[in-house]
């Protein structure tokens, strides 16, 4: 089962070299933080309150001002600021964040005063501790001759949806895209198994209480049989390298079912992004991407280059890479 996480020797014994883990475990009435490396562990329960949590990751999604600047110091202060020497002289991060710090903007967090995106080599998540040790995979395969398949849930006269089209027709000029009433799901499980690329662009529904049954929302909006289940997605093994989710809020379970199923990696956008921002993202990490980066360094000049130009918004650091960086 993907919730299924492993023990802390386990863990520590398959660690890369210069990688360390950080893992929540949220509570009713506490939050521990654990930190694990080959040669290092550490658990502090953190001075933060459950229940403040959704109302500082609000805030933290305002635009630019002081109100955003203070949850972003809120936030950092509570979670990332008091393990500052836990997580020193890492070159990479893991973070298992789970279901209730999903929405919180890690990649904009602060450690000794500096945002992680700005002093790590790789940021990466995993949904739970079971996953965080896939970190390679391969990649035999000339990218330009990868297979994409797209599944686009949105109204074909919506601008966004034009432009998200034109953006993966654009780098991948073959791929086989399902939109409008062509994107809903008996269409994409029909279509399923080949790609070597998988683009959705779905609204994510969450289930803390359950969360296999967090779905992808198909078209169309609001229909019942056209929702993509995380427990859907292990029904057929995959030897997918990439998926990429541009609008959803998908939970830990969808990208855990992603990783299970056999995608090498999976980019997710974890909150409510700016279009324009979003857009420029997608794009930037598609050329990153097709000149030989790997999905890691792919995503991070790509979050670099839309906070540079989209400063005003944290767009950029909604999106995460779970699993493999190779």
């Amino acid at each position: 089962a993907p919730l299924q996480s492993p023990g802390a020797n386990a863990l520590r014994a398959s660690i890369p070299v210069n990688t360390k883990i950080m893992e929540f475990f949220v509570g009713r009435k506490i939050i521990i933080a654990f930190v694990i490396s080959t040669d290092h562990f550490k658990a502090k329960v953190l001075d933060l309150k459950p229940s403040d949590i959704t109302s500082l990751i609000e805030a933290s999604k305002q635009p630019r001002g002081a109100e955003r600047d203070k949850a972003i110091a809120d936030l950092s202060s509570k979670l990332t600021e008091p393990l500052t020497k836990d997580i020193s002289g890492a070159e990479n991060l893991i973070l298992v964040a789970g279901e209730e710090l999903r929405d919180v903007p890690f990649a904009a967090l602060t450690s000794d005063g500096k945002p992680l995106i700005d002093q790590l080599n790789r940021l990466t998540f995993a949904p739970t501790a079971r996953f965080a040790t896939i970190t390679k995979g391969k990649n035999n395969l000339d990218r330009k001759d990868m297979r994409l398949l797209a599944s686009l849930s949105t109204d074909s006269k919506d601008s966004f949806f034009k432009k998200e089209r034109s953006t993966i027709t654009r780098f991948f000029p073959d791929a086989q895209i399902l939109d409008g009433k062509a994107a809903n799901l008996a269409s994409l499980l029909g279509e399923l198994g080949q790609e070597d690329i998988l683009h959705i662009s779905a609204a994510g529904v969450t289930s803390i209480l359950d969360p296999m049954s967090s779905y992808l929302q198909l078209y169309p909006s609001g229909s019942e049989t056209n929702r993509l289940r995380a427990d859907e997605f292990q029904v057929n093994p995959t030897k997918r390298r990439l998926a990429i989710l541009t609008q959803t809020v998908p939970s830990e379970a969808i990208t855990g079912s992603f990783l299970t199923q056999g995608t090498r990696s999976v980019v997710a956008n974890t909150g409510k992004s700016d279009d324009t921002s979003s857009l420029f993202l997608t794009k930037s990490f598609y050329k990153n991407y097709l000149t030989g980066k790997n999905p890691c360094e792919s995503l991070r000049v790509a979050q670099l280059s839309t906070r540079r130009y989209f400063p005003d918004d944290l767009t950029w650091a909604n999106f995460r890479i779970y699993g493999a960086c190779e």
